[in-house]
């Protein structure tokens, strides 16, 4: 968990490096905030080969509801907000020359003049909302002058929201153009990072099934790209023609939607339940604020931008309150009980809490006093943007904890429900424990048993033939072998669980020798049946490391399969070295194996044979595997069957 908060935030810092880069590349070069004086500004004195100079409104001579044509006297008013007015001021610039100029409108329509020529037409200006026509989005116009003083003016008209003319960037047009598309660059990063990161959390609650927090921080994301495409360069407007009054309405109508759906997110990771009322009352207020937007037009609402805001920052301010007191009593909580009787905040409530002060404090700031107290001298908004970078990257760390402390239950959870299904599991498998153990001894014991009943049998003839007894003595050692390889195949079948766990009595087996002893115990049951027994061995057939015991099993039990589906045919083992590997093979030319039959001998339960338990191959498949080896069939109804292993030799030795 430490790794990923220091991983974290190290990529919040360099985000955070990158964008306020940019931002300040998008702030004016150098700012010079003039002071006006009988109506003139003096700018002689500015470097405008390296300098943008902002003319506040305030600068300027405002002539309220007066249109004036150049040289035209007037009555000046106060700065207050206008329908439509005049703007004038008197400029010593350095020298004479080419200047440049740009403006940002929100909806309005501007008609600017230098001396009394026009040098500029944004929209159309009118003295009522039919004859004028405003424009949201940049202005940028340049002129020449030949004199180093001139009358700066423009005639305005703006009917679509209550806001006052924009301020004025002057310098050269290389200047200016570099400032506007830097402005540009740092608006499209910002709606850049908020829609990646909307989308990231979208992708997480749709794919992952994450919960609903991911959820509502995406829609406040994507509130916030919408809202932030309204303001300062309008990225909306660059991307899609837009009407004025339509481009307010979206404004303001993101803006309640961030407020509501941050507000939705907070509570869903604090999990507050007596936040209910005050969920309600925003989507009650959101229905009627909707309504309001769409029935009133911009010209109102936009009038109540300062009572809306500080509505907006109340709920911010209770949000911030209700969540520090919630992990307040977490804290205590914790320190008066124990961590595991009462758990303490979480690392993403305290990253939560912290965005949402901060935002708190980057609207408070922002609109009263960046706004009022030093207007444009922190550069359009750029401590804005870059402190609501900052709260979505708090925010988007803080989901990432969540999303990993959410992985981790859900982990715990699964492997809960894993040990519960492999209990389950075994207790299903104790009801058939016993059949599979007898079935295994009824399987394992009837093949020694027919050798010594075979044996036995020819014995007793030999005996009352008054053969030679050597012939006979012989027989009854096969039945004592037999015996007692009977009696270690029970200990074998009673540990059968032991065969899975390693191996670990394995010893040097002369392998060669290992299958000699088992064609010559065997051959008397093959002959029984009328089947020749073949046997083809190499002379330096490698030893393996193994258990001899378990691997006479296994031959035993391939022996035994072709001897019950041979009649009247020919059993075969063949061994040779492959390599590093040994490779035996027991073929035979009995009735062979059904197809649908052959991908499972080697599964337990699974026979050829009505009579048989199906358990040889797959004890004989085990043991193969417990020496490293593996084990495979081939066959064809009617042709016979091959049945071949492979073992690893033993390093550096030969037989």
């Amino acid at each position: 968990m430490n790794k990923q908060i220091a991983i974290g935030t190290s990529f919040f810092s360099l985000v955070m490096l990158c964008f306020v880069v940019v931002s300040v590349q998008g702030a004016p070069n150098n700012y010079l905030q003039p002071q006006p004086q009988d109506g003139w500004v003096d700018l002689s004195g500015a470097d405008f080969s390296n300098s943008i100079v902002q003319l506040d409104p305030v600068v300027f001579v405002h002539y309220p509801e007066q249109l004036l044509p150049p040289g035209e006297a007037g009555e000046p008013g106060s700065d207050a907000v206008a329908p439509f007015g005049t703007y004038r001021v008197r400029l010593a610039l350095p020298a004479p020359g080419v200047y440049a100029m740009s403006q940002t409108t929100n909806d309005m329509a501007l008609l600017v003049m230098v001396d009394g020529q026009v040098i500029g037409e944004h929209g159309r200006v009118g003295r009522t909302a039919e004859e004028s026509r405003a424009l949201a989005g940049p202005f940028i116009t340049a002129f020449y002058t030949a004199s180093a003083e001139v009358e700066l003016s423009y005639q305005y008209s703006g009917f679509i929201r209550h806001y006052r003319p924009p301020s004025v960037n002057l310098g050269t047009s290389q200047l200016i153009v570099a400032q506007q598309e830097r402005l540009v660059l740092r608006g499209t990063l910002f709606a850049a990072c908020l829609l990646i990161v909307a989308l990231l959390a979208l992708g997480l609650y749709l794919f992952l099934g994450l919960d609903k927090a991911f959820l509502w921080f995406s829609l406040s994301c994507l509130a916030l790209m919408i809202q932030s495409s309204t303001r300062g360069v309008m990225l909306l407007t660059l991307l899609w023609p837009i009407s004025s009054a339509a481009l307010a309405r979206v404004e303001y109508l993101a803006m309640w939607c961030v407020m509501h759906t941050f507000f939705l997110y907070a509570d869903a990771v604090f999990g507050r339940s007596d936040h209910a009322a005050a969920r309600r009352m925003g989507e009650v207020g959101l229905v009627v604020y909707t309504a309001g937007l769409l029935a009133l037009p911009p010209l109102v609402f936009t009038s109540m931008r300062v009572w809306l805001l500080a509505f907006a920052a109340a709920v911010a301010v209770y949000v911030g309150v209700a969540l520090t007191l919630d992990l307040r009593k977490q804290t205590r909580a914790e320190a008066g009980q124990g961590s595991a009787a009462t758990p303490g905040p979480t690392a993403e409530q305290k990253l939560i809490l912290t965005a949402v002060l901060l935002m708190v404090a980057v609207t408070l700031s922002e609109e009263i006093i960046w706004r009022w107290v030093l207007p444009y001298r922190l550069g359009d908004g750029i401590l804005t943007d870059c402190a609501m970078i900052g709260v979505i990257l708090l925010n988007t760390m803080a989901l990432a904890l969540h999303a990993v402390r959410a992985k981790q239950e859900l982990g715990q959870t699964q492997s809960r429900e894993r040990e519960l299904r492999e209990m389950n599991r075994v207790l299903d498998e104790l009801g058939a424990t016993k059949t599979r153990f007898i079935s295994n001894i009824s399987h394992e014991m009837r093949t020694p048993l027919t050798v010594m009943s075979a044996n036995a049998q020819l014995a007793k003839a030999l005996l009352r033939a008054d053969v030679d007894r050597g012939e006979i003595a012989e027989r009854l050692e096969v039945v004592d072998g037999e015996a007692m390889r009977l009696a270690r195949m029970v200990s074998e079948v009673l540990q059968l669980s032991m065969i899975q766990e390693g191996a670990e009595d394995f010893a040097r087996v002369d392998l060669r020798a290992l299958l000699e002893t088992v064609v010559e115990v065997y051959r008397t049951l093959l002959e029984k049946n009328g089947n020749a027994l073949r046997l083809d061995l190499p002379r330096d057939l490698p030893n393996v490391r193994g258990d001899a015991d378990r691997l006479v099993q296994v031959f035993v039990n391939l022996l035994a399969n072709a001897n019950a589906h041979t009649r009247d045919g020919e059993v075969a083992i063949r061994a040779g070295r492959l390599g590093d590997e040994i490779v035996v093979a027991v073929a035979d030319t009995g009735t062979g194996i059904a197809p649908e039959l052959l991908p499972h001998v080697f599964e337990r339960g699974h026979s050829g044979d009505a009579r048989g338990a199906g358990v040889g191959l797959s004890i004989s498949k085990m043991v193969v595997e417990q020496h490293g080896g593996r084990i495979d069939a081939a066959s064809s109804p009617g042709a016979g069957t091959t049945v071949r292993l492979v073992l690893p030799a033993l390093p550096g030795e030969e037989g």
